[in-house]
């Protein structure tokens, strides 16, 4: 079970490749050299700055030797302040993955290439510092990426086993480092997508850390609906009569558990309704049953509501409403609650879990 996550920090958690990528180009100017974006991210993108300094003296034929060009790379920092000032956000989803993941009680670290200083900056300037537990930076390990050093630091510093954590990374060279650590890995794409030969070493890949929610909420073993007498009883109903056609059967069996006040029959009923499957389409009743599930706390009924309400269905719109729902169901960890959050700007507070 998945105990403790650990971050990439450039590119990943704070949106500063761009930032990176101008100051190499600020920096090479200076000898009258181009350097295009697309060369930034295939070859120094998700890099250590050891590497890419050595790699610039050595690509464009600059008068320094590798620790020089590190020197007036790291003396860039100003530069970096200036940017930043200009307006460098966290990466989409940081902000409120992060908030699920102290509520649930999850162990926090951030594993970077980058110096301390400069990463620790990072941090605080977007308040988010006080969310992880441990850091590990350059320096501390002997290797960079894609050795597993760094990750491997990050593991012993959080007290938890390799196969207890799992490693967010936007980079190649992170993914493989996390691979040979043997940590799951999901890669969140940056500037570029990596290579396929990386992206096969991973649990997953998700367009912004907000997908990373419900991906967790798979793997914790708290699954969202506890066994219990009810839950079975509807999925015999789904297995027995549903699958076979025998819609009205399905609907009974489900509707009198919802009867006895069961959240997820609720919901079920509340689909029967909108569906006409089983028994006459019935919309008013769809939002009725839909509304009961929702108030007993079933995710779905939630987010169905709040569709409800978005498109006036079986009900008069109400944006309000929709909101309110949209965020109680995203809270929970509902997949399409979160990406409609993330579409409308609606903060999400994440329910703790209990066990």
């Amino acid at each position: 079970m998945i105990q403790a996550v650990i971050f990439d920090l450039d590119g990943l958690l704070v949106d500063t490749e761009t930032i990176c990528y101008q100051i190499l180009k600020e920096i090479l100017a200076r000898f009258g050299r181009p350097f295009a974006l697309e060369e930034y991210t295939r070859s120094f993108s998700g890099k250590p700055e050891t590497v890419n300094a050595a790699h610039l003296v050595e690509a464009y034929s600059l008068p320094w030797t590798a620790e020089e060009a590190l020197e007036r790379i790291l003396a860039n920092l100003d530069r970096e302040e200036e940017l930043h000032a200009e307006g460098v956000a966290l990466k989409a989803g940081a902000g409120e993955l992060l908030a699920y993941l102290r509520q649930r009680g999850y162990g926090t670290a951030v594993a970077s290439s980058s110096t301390r200083d400069r990463a620790l900056n990072l941090l605080d300037r977007h308040g988010v510092t006080e969310y992880f537990h441990q850091f590990v930076f350059a320096g501390e390990v002997e290797r960079g990426k894609p050795a597993p050093d760094v990750f491997l630091k990050a593991c012993e510093k959080l007290g938890r086993a390799p196969g207890d954590c799992l490693v967010l990374e936007d980079s190649g060279a992170g993914i493989q480092a996390a691979h040979a650590a043997g940590i799951p890995v999901i890669c969140v794409p940056d500037l570029k997508t990596p290579e396929r030969r990386f992206l096969d070493m991973t649990a997953a890949v998700c367009p912004s850390l907000w997908e990373v929610i419900p991906f967790l909420e798979e793997r914790s073993g708290r699954g969202y609906y506890r066994p219990c007498k009810e839950y079975d009883e509807c999925n015999r109903l789904i297995a027995d009569y549903f699958e076979s056609g025998q819609y009205e059967a399905c609907f009974a069996g489900h509707l009198a558990l919802a009867r006895e006040g069961y959240p997820l029959a609720e919901c079920q009923v509340g689909y029967f309704y909108y569906d006409g499957l089983g028994v006459e389409k019935d919309l008013g009743l769809a939002f009725e049953w839909t509304k009961r599930a929702a108030g007993h706390g079933d995710r779905d009924g939630q987010y169905n509501l709040a569709c409800f309400y978005e498109e006036g269905t079986g009900t008069a719109p109400d944006p309000e409403q929709a909101r309110r729902w949209y965020a109680l169901a995203a809270g929970q960890g509902h997949d399409l609650a979160l990406a409609k959050c993330r579409e409308l700007g609606i903060s999400v507070t994440f329910e703790e879990k209990k066990g």
